[in-house]
This record gives C-alpha cells, sequence and structure tokens, in this order.
C-alpha cells in the first residue's frame, strides 16, 4: 500500500491525536447533567410549596385594620343600642302587667290629637345651608322645629339662640313654629339642670315655665318641643309631674307640648302611660344607633328600627307619635378616632353608589341606604 506523507493526510473528523476533546466533552455533560438534575428538583419542590404573593405594606396594614374592625362589631353579634329596645320592650310590658286595672283618669281630660297630617323639619341655627334649604321646602312641611333654647342650670335659666328669620317666614307660609328645649349646653348634657328643676319647688318651676312662655309668644309660637336627654330615672316620677305641669301652663295658652324620645339611650325617666294624657304629641328620634365616636355602622338599621318602632307604638295611640329619620350621614376615616358628619347631598359625591328605595305606610316613612365604600379608604355607612 502506498503510504502518504503526514503533511498530505487529511485529519479524520473525530480525530483527536492530543486527546483533549473527550475529557471536556465529558465535563461539560457533567455540568449539563448536575444543572438538569437541580431544575428538576426545584421544578418538583415548587408544586408542593404553597406561593406567596408579596403584598405592598399599605394593604398588609389595612387588611389588618379591617380585622380588628370586625372582630370589634362582628356581623352576627347584637350592638348594646340595639339590645336597648329589647330591654325597654320588656319593661314596659312587666310595668303594664304591675299596674293591672286601667290606671286612673287625669284630673284634665286629655286633649286629642287632631288628625291632620303632620309634616315636622329640624332646623339647624350652624347650619349655613338651612335657611336657605328651609326656602326651598317650606311648601313640603307642616310644622317646624329650630333650635332655640336651652336649661343651662337647675334655676331654671335659658339661653336663648334662635333665628329671628324664622317666625316671619313661618307665619308667611303657614307653618306652624315649635322651638326646641334642650338641655345640650355646648356640645355636653346637662341632666342634673332638668332634674334639680324637676325636683325643686313649684315657684322656681312656675319662673322657668312663664321664661318659656315670654319667649314662645315673642317668637309666635305655636308650642315647644322638649329634648332631654341623659335623665336619671331615679326622677321619674318628679320629671313626670313637671312635664305635666309644663303641659298645663302651655295648653291654657293655647300652646302645644312634643316630647322628643332618643331610643339612643335608656327611657327608663318617661312614663309613657301617664305622660300620654298630657303630652299632644311624642317625637321618635329612630336614628343615632350607631355614633360618631362608635365603630362605623348604620344610623338605623332595620332590625333596630323596626324593633323600636314596634316597642314604642304597641297598644299606643299612633296619631300621637312622629316618626323622626336622619337626612345625614358618617364618614369614618380608617384609624380616626371619630366620624365626620355629612350631608346626605355630599354622599352622593364621595360615595361610588347611592341607592335609596322609600316606603309609605301609616304615615311612616323608611328609608333604606346602601352606600359603598370611597376609593380613598374612607367608609360611608
Amino acid at each position: 500500500m502506498r503510504e502518504f506523507p503526514p503533511e498530505e493526510v487529511t485529519p479524520f473528523v473525530f480525530s483527536d491525536p492530543t486527546g483533549k476533546r473527550w475529557p471536556r466533552l465529558r465535563l461539560i455533560l457533567l455540568i449539563a447533567g448536575v444543572l438538569f438534575f437541580l431544575g428538576t428538583v426545584v421544578f418538583v419542590q415548587t408544586l408542593f410549596v404553597t406561593p406567596k404573593m408579596n403584598v405592598p405594606f399599605s394593604l398588609r396594614q389595612l387588611k389588618g385594620q379591617l380585622k380588628a374592625l370586625q372582630k370589634q362589631n362582628p356581623a352576627d353579634q347584637l350592638s348594646s343600642s340595639s339590645l336597648l329596645w329589647r330591654k325597654f320592650a320588656e319593661a314596659r310590658q312587666a310595668a303594664r302587667k304591675l299596674a293591672g286595672a286601667a290606671p286612673a283618669p287625669s284630673p284634665r281630660p286629655r286633649k286629642k290629637s287632631p288628625n291632620n297630617e303632620v309634616r315636622l323639619a329640624f332646623y339647624a341655627n350652624g347650619d349655613p345651608y338651612s335657611y336657605a334649604s328651609l326656602e326651598q321646602h317650606a311648601g313640603q312641611i307642616t310644622h317646624l322645629c329650630p333650635e332655640w333654647m336651652t336649661v343651662i342650670n337647675g334655676s331654671g335659666d335659658l339661653q336663648i339662640d334662635g333665628d329671628t328669620r324664622l317666625s316671619k317666614l313661618t307665619a308667611s307660609k303657614g307653618i306652624a313654629l315649635l322651638p326646641l328645649l334642650t338641655n345640650l349646653v355646648g356640645d355636653t348634657w346637662e341632666p342634673e339642670a332638668i332634674e334639680n328643676l324637676a325636683h325643686g319647688p313649684a315657684q322656681r318651676q312656675d319662673r322657668f315655665i312663664q321664661r318659656v312662655l315670654s319667649v314662645l309668644r315673642n317668637a309666635k309660637a305655636a308650642g315647644v318641643v322638649v329634648d332631654w336627654q341623659q335623665i336619671d330615672p331615679a326622677y321619674k316620677k318628679d320629671i313626670t309631674g313637671f312635664i305635666d305641669k309644663f303641659a298645663d301652663a302651655l295648653h291654657d295658652d293655647n300652646k302645644e307640648l312634643w316630647l322628643c324620645v332618643q331610643p339612643s339611650q335608656e327611657l327608663d325617666y318617661i312614663d309613657f302611660e301617664a305622660l300620654s294624657d298630657n303630652v299632644d304629641r311624642f317625637v321618635a328620634m329612630l336614628f343615632d344607633e350607631t355614633s360618631d365616636t362608635d365603630p362605623p355602622g348604620p344610623l338605623a338599621s332595620r332590625s333596630w328600627f323596626e324593633g323600636w318602632l314596634h316597642s314604642l307604638l304597641e297598644d299606643a295611640d299612633t296619631k300621637q307619635w312622629i316618626i323622626a329619620i336622619g337626612s345625614y350621614g358618617y364618614d369614618w376615616t380608617i384609624g380616626g378616632r371619630k366620624a365626620e358628619m355629612i350631608r346626605a347631598a355630599l354622599t352622593t359625591r364621595k360615595s361610588t353608589a347611592w341607592k335609596c328605595r322609600v316606603l309609605v305606610t301609616a304615615r311612616i316613612f323608611i328609608f333604606r341606604t346602601t352606600i359603598r365604600s370611597t376609593p380613598s379608604g374612607s367608609w360611608i355607612r
């Protein structure tokens, strides 16, 4: 066989005279095998591990606050304010059973409630929109109750803060003016002022009644709406006698006495059976189930509203009762201590949805309202 010189021989494609190619290939294959094995292990492990999503800190903080609020006021647990109507109904039933026979008739014949329709509106002096709203809706109301008088101490001294424009406006529109008489001094209720007045001497009570009558005559008012709160039930008998005396004096002057009933507090100091013979009308303030310092909640939930309505009107003269419904809302800011009061008109702008349905039954208006939370993080309910 002919032999070719080495420089003329073409190397074979797999020729590796130095022996370096195969060790390199084996190293590459080994590294690739190890990486493939590790990748397979990691992949299999992810199939059995729950994935975790790293949410922003602000979102985690919000979630924690919502859980805390839910623990404070769970949906399936009734609040203390919601239980008040049950307690009131049970106490009233027990009192009726103890009374047994019908109570003795009043020395004076009862002044029967007129059959005329009543559409009462409250007027806030400090609200700049009050007067403009009153002018706009004056044709829709029959009675107006503006903030006017406050009992500031046990001597019966009065603080007068009435809007003098109202007397002329109500007279021109044919609206009965019923100034509000409270024991709210600033932002604090003063029950001692009413308790001392009711428990005090007759001369002090007479001076107080004459002061009120003088204010009503000057305002050309048809009567007064009494809103006394946080009274000690121990003065129940004194309060009943004093209100009876007050009502008699008003009736002698051809004026009426209306009494506010606040279901958001204890009502043991009011003797409804005795006072119904002399008080012209009761005004049930069926709102404020949740106050501005409480956790977020409804102004008047359906169960709370219907519970109080049934308890107050059971075996009562329904013509004697006026049902007051709040027309405002609260804006709870997450982390805030106190809610901000807002008008109903503003809630439509601050919320993402507003749904309202009105049911009319026996001259009682029931509003069912749903307001969703705003994008800013505030709660409106």
